[in-house]
């Protein structure tokens, strides 16, 4: 069999790569200072976008391209059900023998203390006088005199100081003042002036009650009594006191 000859072919090199083209459009100013853009190859004016657009074209080819090594988060195996189960049951276990110890120690203790006998209290009383030196004793009452107890009631301070009496009265009638003036408003349908926090709100509401229940300045001390009691002691007596004479805090 005869070989069949092929026609010789002319092997293609490969073309070097061309040089970039100059750029094809200028920006210039006029005497204004305005900008405006030229095409070199006509002379003629062209739209400004197409100069921006060309050399920002330009700037981005002539910047390389940082290459950033990318940062795979290492994968955490998720814990298994069965573990967590027997973590969660070792919990539960561990949780109730604390508490029976503790029911047991507390038993012993009341135990314990049941059983220590009770040391007499001391009969013989040592004076003051054997204790202190006779200078630094207080000088002894002399008789007639009819000594002010610790703590007394407005009512009988009112009767003994003209100032206490003032500073009770005033307080009574600025609370009844601001209690009529927020039924006044309640019945107007008017809004509240401006917004009170939860404390204020509170201290706000104890006035009220306050006002509802007082009947003269000296029956303050029966009224504050009976609210310390029904807040279960929330508010000392000071505090009450206080929110009573001074309503800029209300």
């Amino acid at each position: 069999m005869t070989r069949i000859a092929k026609k010789s072919r002319v092997v293609k090199r490969r073309k070097a790569a061309k040089p970039p083209s100059p750029p094809r459009y200028t920006i210039r100013k006029d005497s204004l200072d305005r900008r405006y853009a030229v095409d070199k190859r006509t002379g003629q004016r062209v739209s400004l976008y197409k100069a921006e657009k060309e050399r920002a074209k330009r700037r981005k080819a002539a910047k390389p391209t940082p290459t950033i090594p990318r940062y795979k988060t290492p994968k955490v195996a998720k814990p298994s059900r069965k573990r967590s189960l027997a973590a969660k049951k070792g919990w539960k276990t561990r949780k109730a023998l604390a508490a029976k110890k503790s029911l047991a120690a507390k038993k012993g203790w009341e135990t314990r203390k049941a059983r220590e006998p009770i040391a007499p209290l001391p009969t013989e009383v040592v004076p003051i006088s054997f204790l202190t030196p006779p200078e630094r004793l207080p000088p002894p009452i002399p008789p007639g005199v009819r000594m002010v107890p610790l703590y007394e009631n407005i009512r009988d301070r009112m009767a003994r100081y003209p100032k206490v009496r003032e500073a009770a009265e005033d307080a009574f009638t600025r609370l009844q003042i601001e209690a009529w003036n927020k039924r006044g408003d309640s019945l107007a349908g008017k809004p509240i002036p401006h917004k009170l926090t939860r404390e204020e709100r509170i201290q706000s509401n104890i006035r009220d009650i306050i006002a509802e229940r007082i009947t003269d300045p000296g029956d303050i001390d029966r009224v504050l009594e009976q609210l310390y009691d029904e807040l279960d002691e929330e508010f000392t007596m000071r505090e009450l006191y206080t929110l009573y004479f001074s309503p800029d805090v209300a």
